[in-house]
């Protein structure tokens, strides 16, 4: 796995971005304690984004504005 991935909470339609597969984030969950979890939503999601990711493990957000 790269450096880098992308993950959705949702994905139903594209499986890959820039040559690099669309993961869901249920697919990440072993990755929980190293990752570093960019959220490049809408600023109106990042708290429900946020709260998803942190009852599933994650630690480290980040959310961008």
């Amino acid at each position: 796995m790269s450096n880098y991935v992308f993950a959705v909470s949702d994905n139903k339609n594209e499986t890959s971005l820039d040559g690099q597969k669309i993961y869901n984030i249920d697919e990440l969950k072993y990755f929980k304690e190293k990752a570093i979890v960019i959220i490049a939503a809408s600023k109106r999601h990042h708290e429900s984004i946020r709260a998803r990711l942190q009852k599933t493990g994650f630690e480290h957000i980040l959310a961008v504005e």
